[in-house]
């Protein structure tokens, strides 16, 4: 079960010559969990546990009382399970995050440009401020605080303050480098601010902003404005039966996919000078490569925070990194691709060479080298023959997390949406279908038309099924994409998909040295339609430069085929050990999970 607690702060506050105690703060049990798997479709997970009740003062922030609220209980490791939770504890400044709130209310009334430094590393969004302000413009305390997720990347805290104002709080986990952290904080503000403000869209309003753990809460973090609701997730069933076509079927899909459709569509209706991603201006150092908005001097384009480019930070130092993290001009749209492969490379001929993995890890660095030399000669720039070829080769918004997680739909039917982690301007054409739809395995669009598929197994029916469904969700989005933007949809053709799947799979893929051999495979295919694809001219007119052998696909399969039967041997080897805390507790109960020195096992059956 998922054991969460109420913690609540209390101080003494002066009124006349009266002394009241007042709660100020506390936590609370998220009784509902929605996780999206992309390889299994839904788990929904509910406990009804009673929270624990715990009272602190709201300015001992070293009080150990209170550490419960910035712990990570939402899952355990199998292996370093005390590690990873380590990453993901968000101690913060509790008195500091008052201060803060305390001081953007002084300033509600100020004329001030849009984004103003509080001070201590803080941005406030001016316009947002009135968000704080009450009827009696009494300047208002925190008095609860509600941890409400924890999320992949962040644990999210919802701030009520003595006025009945509602914010929430965002803090990453320390899983990256700070340099990271920061960066990509500070990008996300920008972009939603952005999205926001110029697009007119449906995004709670930024209030203040850090990326620096040098601030008053001590810890990087986002202060937006809360929004009542629930989750789109509530409404998403991927598994529902039925064929594409089917009207039930379309209109339940509908519910999650059409509207996470139309604010894609509405984030991609405008073309960047380059390709990176958006900043405030004032948050990039002198020095630093950037490229000015000529429409907008609030921002600029500056690095990618597209994760996938600081995967190597074990490795390479911020300085090794910036050299391939763009942005990149507009005239060179394949380049960011190319550092990618480049940047990787480099990382892998970095790691030191045992003579336990140097034959694998050469075999991992040919892989990225062939994408190395490909990745500028993927696309025929000069004269391709793809519709509307130009329109999709220019910068637009992507954004690598639109999931129904992130939508929060409110009483009134309002779509408000969150997370723009990693927002970069990407060739439109090398984007793809946002992950929770997007499908690349065997494609089954008609049950009954897979031979004596009466006869299979119930486990392969399963499987069967299962394709049917995650091609059936595909095609729907396609489908949208086809009726309602039309000149980009030669983007989902299987042409341009079969080009463009070496850079989603680098994308994907968490740890390049262990998972290349989707790369591997996207290569193989690519190679063997050069030829035709280079006649057709949607590749650069020239000699196909992917010089891996056939022998060298057959070694890929079979290394493939031995890193699935470890991982398959592996309990939750599918999830890096990670095992959702309702079901671990359950399975240590049952005693199928014992403990095993600093970490845990799998009791083997006798």
């Amino acid at each position: 079960m998922l054991r969460r607690n109420i913690l609540y702060f209390s101080k003494s506050l002066s009124v006349g010559l009266k002394k009241v105690r007042v709660p100020l703060c506390r936590t609370i049990c998220t009784t509902q969990v929605l996780r999206n798997d992309s390889t299994k479709g839904i788990t929904n997970t509910k406990s009804k546990i009673e929270p624990e009740e715990v009272f602190t003062n709201l300015n001992m922030d070293n009080d150990p009382i209170r550490n419960r609220m910035f712990e990570y209980n939402w899952g355990t490791w199998i292996k370093n399970d005390e590690l990873e939770k380590r990453k993901r504890f968000t101690k913060f400044s509790i008195s500091g995050l008052n201060e803060v709130v305390r001081v953007l209310q002084t300033t509600v009334d100020k004329p001030n440009s849009e984004i103003m430094d509080i001070g201590k590393n803080v941005k406030a969004i001016t316009g947002s401020l009135k968000k704080l302000d009450s009827d009696d413009k009494a300047i208002a305390n925190i008095k609860q605080i509600v941890s409400i997720h924890e999320g992949k990347h962040h644990h999210v805290y919802k701030v009520i303050l003595t006025n009945g104002k509602a914010l929430a709080l965002r803090l990453p986990y320390r899983t990256m480098p700070d340099f990271y952290t920061e960066r990509c904080l500070q990008s996300e503000a920008a972009t939603s601010y952005h999205l926001q403000e110029r697009l007119g869209l449906c995004i709670p309003k930024l209030i203040a902003y850090s990326g620096s753990f040098d601030n008053f809460l001590e810890f990087p973090f986002i202060l937006s404005e809360y929004k009542e609701g629930d989750l789109l997730m509530k409404n998403w069933d991927p598994i529902i039966k039925g064929k594409l076509g089917d009207k039930t079927v379309e209109k339940k899909l509908s519910v999650a996919i059409d509207p996470i459709f139309s604010f894609m569509k509405a984030t991609t209706c405008a073309s960047f000078p380059g390709y990176g991603s958006l900043y405030f201006k004032g948050d990039i150092q002198e020095g630093k490569k950037l490229m000015a908005l000529k429409s907008d001097d609030l921002f600029v384009l500056g690095p990618t925070t597209l994760r996938c480019y600081y995967r190597t930070s074990d490795v390479l130092d911020q300085a090794e990194i910036d050299n391939y993290t763009g942005p990149w001009a507009v005239e060179s749209p394949l380049k960011m691709i190319k550092d990618l492969s480049s940047l990787i490379v480099s990382s892998l001929k970095k790691k030191e060479l045992t003579k336990d993995n140097v034959n694998d890890l050469n075999k991992v660095i040919k892989v990225y080298q062939s994408l190395e030399n490909t990745s500028e000669k993927l696309l025929d720039i000069r004269s391709s023959s793809i519709p509307n070829f130009e329109k999709l080769i220019e910068p637009r918004l992507h954004i690598p997390d639109l999931d129904p997680m992130n939508v929060v739909v409110s009483g009134e039917g309002e779509y408000n949406f969150l997370d723009f982690e990693g927002a970069t301007t990407i060739p439109f054409i090398v984007s793809s279908a946002p992950l929770f739809i997007e499908y690349s395995g065997p494609k089954v669009f008609d049950i009954n038309e897979v031979e004596n598929f009466d006869g299979l197994a119930p486990k392969s029916k399963a499987r069967v099924e299962y394709m049917q469904k995650r091609t059936r969700n595909q095609e729907y989005w396609e489908k949208k994409l086809v009726k309602e933007m039309h000149d980009m949809s030669s983007s989902a053709s299987p042409i341009v998909k079969m080009v463009k799947d070496p850079f989603i799979c680098v994308v994907r893929n968490h740890v390049p040295d262990h998972e290349y051999f989707s790369l591997a495979g996207s290569l193989f295919m690519l190679k063997h339609a050069w030829k035709d694809l280079r006649e057709g001219h949607i590749v650069d007119n020239t000699e196909c430069p992917i010089e891996l052998t056939d022998h060298d696909f057959n070694q890929f399969a079979s290394d493939y085929d031995s890193y699935q039967r470890k991982i398959n041997s592996e309990p939750f080897g599918i999830t890096g050990g990670w095992v959702p805390q309702d079901v671990f507790e359950r399975l240590l109960k049952q005693g199928v999970v014992i403990k095993d020195g600093e970490n845990w096992k799998v009791r083997q059956k006798s």
